[in-house]
């Protein structure tokens, strides 16, 4: 026979209606997908959005997207995870990282009567939930395999690590960061650097060269 361990009691609430909490680490819904946002999925609408979900969206007054169109990370975000949490109120939380999860009541060496008990979830401001059932989708995004072999990192990885990116950089978004007064400003540089050292009769052709690039960089990024 199983039976429940005396200490300590299971919270009553587990034993009346069930509801669902999602625990996000990020500070946003999808911190993750934000991560690579710009990227365009290889699936379409109609197999990224959960049947269970879309019945919810439907009764706040969602406009469903076209379920042929291939999204982006960010607009999965924007137009199905957003309007799902705040259909879903205070059941979704971020920055509410999950640190450790067991078992009620019961440490590594004990077994029986396991599986009668609810799982213990710690979160990482010290916070303690309760769940009969619990979904693991943290993903591994957040964990990339490190750049060495046999899974150590490589040497000297660890001194480079905000040098390296793992995973789907955002190259044209990096670039089109550089305002148009910064791209404007690289003829005016041109100028200063031929005119101090004295190369006179090359200002006026660098300086039409780096134009036409920064206003063809332009161009290219509003395309």
């Amino acid at each position: 026979m199983r039976v429940r361990p005396a200490w300590p009691p299971p919270p009553t609430w587990l034993s009346g209606a069930s509801t669902s909490l999602s625990s996000e680490a990020g500070g946003q819904v999808g911190a993750s997908i934000a991560k690579w946002g710009h990227v365009r999925v290889f699936s379409p609408w109609r197999y990224n959005i959960d049947a269970a979900a879309r019945r919810l969206l439907n009764g706040a007054g969602w406009q469903a997207p076209d379920d042929d169109w291939l999204p982006t990370g960010a607009e999965i975000i924007e137009d199905y995870l957003a309007p799902l949490a705040k259909v879903l109120g205070d059941r979704v939380r971020v920055n509410a990282r999950v640190s450790a999860i067991t078992r009620l009541g019961f440490d590594r060496v004990r077994t029986n009567g396991r599986q009668d008990v609810p799982f213990l979830i710690r979160l990482e401001n010290g916070e303690e939930l309760y769940a009969w059932a619990i979904i693991d989708a943290s993903g591994t995004y957040t964990t990339p395999n490190v750049l060495g072999a046999s899974g150590l990192p490589a040497h000297g990885e660890a001194d480079v690590a905000a040098l390296i990116d793992h995973a789907l950089p955002d190259v044209p978004g990096r670039i089109a960061l550089f305002s148009v007064a910064d791209k404007a400003a690289a003829p005016l540089a041109a100028v200063a650097l031929a005119q101090a050292v004295g190369y006179g009769w090359v200002i006026g052709a660098v300086a039409s060269a780096c134009a036409i690039a920064a206003f063809g960089l332009l161009a290219y990024h509003r395309l």
